[in-house]
């Protein structure tokens, strides 16, 4: 049985280690920390691929009522590589209507991102800002991203393969499995 002292300075140090990125997906809805506001996210292409121009849609959503905002909403996008290096940033951005759109976005390498997308207000004409929602909302960005159906594929293929090759051994070794 281990036994665990205390350290001698009376102070606890503790390490965060990321979960495998085995299985990570995009992330297609985001919500922000203060629960107000999810970010619907839809990616084009849909297979995201390093060097090839992507096109982000978004739509804001009320969390509350499960309804689409139909007010402007002020936010900030950010994406960041695996090594927290920011790739690509606007500020200051307006949602008409609670839909956005990111062009010219271009990710560098074949990896996990991290987005951003900071709520900073609703704005309806004629009015104060709401600031009651503000909040962040953060979620992945997987490059390249396979479809589950893809890897399906890829593994079906597979068994057909070993059941043809096996039926093909066993003809040529007369019936007896391997020689």
């Amino acid at each position: 049985m281990a036994r665990n002292d205390p350290p001698a300075d009376g102070k606890m140090s503790f390490s965060f280690s990321p979960a495998g990125a085995a299985g990570e997906q995009t992330s297609g809805e985001i919500s922000t920390d203060t629960g107000g506001i999810h970010v619907l996210m839809n990616w084009t292409p849909s297979q995201l691929k390093a060097g090839t121009d992507t096109k982000l849609n978004m739509r804001f959503v009320d969390a509350f009522a499960g309804a689409s905002i139909t007010d402007d909403v002020k936010y900030d996008i950010k994406i960041f590589d695996k090594a927290g290096k920011e790739v690509f940033a606007k500020a200051d951005q307006i949602a008409k209507g609670g839909a956005g759109e990111q062009t010219g976005l271009n990710f560098p390498a074949d990896e996990n991102y991290r987005v951003e997308v900071t709520v900073k207000g609703l704005v309806k004409e004629g009015q104060a800002p709401d600031l009651t929602r503000n909040g962040i909302a953060r979620g992945t960005v997987v490059v390249p991203e396979f479809p589950a159906s893809a890897s399906m594929l890829v593994a079906v293929s597979a068994i057909v393969g070993l059941v043809i090759l096996i039926q093909r051994t066993r003809k040529f070794t007369g019936g007896r499995g391997y020689p």
